[in-house]
């Protein structure tokens, strides 16, 4: 029954992966991984790529690291979705479908390869990376296409601002950082869970005065008010440190019932306020949609998994330095899911709207199998009697077909819990000035601590740091 199989959530079958990755257990998790023949399945093969790209970035393999991202990045420009994924998820449950990938993940997988090359000293792929940034943006603008949605990252292009930085393209990293502040203004400042960063004012007028637009510079510190910024060009140029810490939001799965008023389906959230669910009618005659006046529907939501935060502590060349929060995966994934909540109970309906027709089919099939002839073997006439016994047993098989369907499709009603669980919750940034020469960085996050030795060049250097547990 491989069907059923397939029902426990993500979560539970790579729990283990999940606890090396934890506790920094990476060649462990790895090997787990590895043997995990749920991943190996051609529908999870994204899924596969990204977690041994993340593996392999956080054991400091940037060439294996990049291997396997750029097959996860290949997948997800291929956008595989077969004429079987569409029946599987639309009539038995959306696990079973070619895994695609969340919008913001695949932002995340040109954060990664884009650290990957800076550490090979590969600039010009870290440039291609700042472009492919762009492509994704455009594209996700062209899915959305909606106010108040999830239409740009305003993460991937400060990345992308910073990536353009390093490799002396400073128009370019202007233009980037523009579309980063305007995207916090046009939301109040505040964009998905993350504040409008100080830094981020700073880099937008500094590379703006820097690309001779001495009027947006001015326009925009009106606009934003910055503290002034005290340092300005180090002998060694700057060291851009990341910091991650915690563990991404886990998919799990909540049920709800939905029923068929007078105008419609609905349901009651679990706030108590009625929602109601659009389904396209043209597309169902009533026969139909009276079969599922009331029924239950499982969709995914993200839960934000428990952390610890730790004091941190960034100093350099004897001064101290404050992170900032750039990133907050815990508030953006809970905002997406939001956001296409009604597409994910629509798409549960009608997955129990074909549940219930084939229900109800098999049950006939089953029932005209069963029905006997009307003449017996002698040739002769059956009784009404004897005619109503077998109409009565053909009507108790269907019955039990039709009960066996339904306890299949019962079985089989499961939300996509799949995600990329080895991404951070948080991701928090700090510009570093850096003195020409040796410069000694000392992190301490808890009682996690790391020491950073950079060579002050004059340019941009981005590093992150992975601060480990819960």
């Amino acid at each position: 029954m491989p069907v059923l199989f397939s029902c426990a959530t993500y979560q539970r079958k790579l729990s283990a992966y999940y606890q090396q990755v934890d506790a920094g257990h990476y060649e462990r998790a790895d090997a787990l991984l590895s043997r995990n023949s749920y991943m190996q399945r051609d529908r999870n093969q994204l899924l596969y790529f990204m977690e041994k790209g993340k593996l392999f970035h956080l054991r400091g393999l940037y060439d294996s690291s990049n291997l396997y991202l750029n097959k996860a990045d290949a997948l997800i420009e291929e956008k595989r979705k077969s004429a079987g994924d569409v029946v599987l998820g639309a009539s038995v449950n959306p696990m079973l479908q070619t895994y695609l990938g969340e919008d913001h993940e695949r932002f995340l997988v040109h954060y990664y390869k884009a650290l990957n090359y800076l550490q090979l000293g590969n600039i010009d792929g870290a440039r291609v990376e700042a472009r492919r940034i762009q492509l994704s943006e455009d594209a996700l603008n062209d899915k959305t296409r909606k106010e108040n949605k999830y239409q740009q990252d305003a993460f991937a292009l400060i990345l992308q601002g910073l990536i353009y930085e390093t490799t002396g393209e400073v128009n370019n990293a202007f233009i980037s950082y523009r579309n980063a502040v305007d995207l916090y203004l046009k939301n109040g400042g505040n964009y998905y869970g993350v504040s409008l960063p100080e830094q981020l004012k700073q880099d937008l007028i500094r590379t703006a005065h820097a690309s001779g637009f001495t009027d947006e510079a001015t326009r925009y510190a009106k606009a934003t008010n910055p503290k002034p910024d005290s340092i300005q060009n180090p002998a060694g140029g700057w060291l851009v440190l990341f910091i991650e810490s915690g563990a991404a939001p886990a998919k799990e799965e909540i049920r709800f019932s939905i029923t068929q008023g007078v105008n419609g389906f609905y349901f009651i959230g679990t706030d108590g306020i009625r929602q109601d669910v659009f389904i396209d009618a043209n597309r169902w005659n009533d026969y139909q949609l009276s079969q599922i006046r009331n029924t239950t529907v499982a969709i995914p939501y993200y839960q934000a998994r428990s952390y610890h935060t730790p004091t941190l502590s960034i100093s350099a060349n004897g001064r101290n330095y404050r992170a900032e929060d750039v990133e907050n995966l815990n508030a953006l994934c809970a905002r997406l899911m939001q956001e296409r909540m009604g597409k994910e109970i629509a798409n549960a309906l009608i997955r129990q709207l074909v549940k219930k027709l084939a229900e109800r089919g098999s049950e006939a099939v089953a029932t005209a199998a069963a029905q006997k002839s009307d003449t017996k073997k002698d040739g002769t006439k059956k009784t009404d009697a004897e005619k109503r016994k077998d109409a009565e047993n053909a009507e108790a098989i269907g019955a039990a077909v039709g009960l066996l369907v339904n306890m299949v499709n019962s079985a089989t009603e499961k939300a996509d819990t799949r995600n990329w669980q080895s991404l951070p919750a948080f991701i928090q940034y700090v510009r570093i000035p850096l003195q020409a020469g040796t410069n000694t960085i000392s992190l301490s996050a808890g009682n996690q601590q790391r020491t950073v030795t950079v060579q002050g060049n004059g340019g941009i250097q981005l590093q992150n740091w992975i601060v480990r547990g819960r």
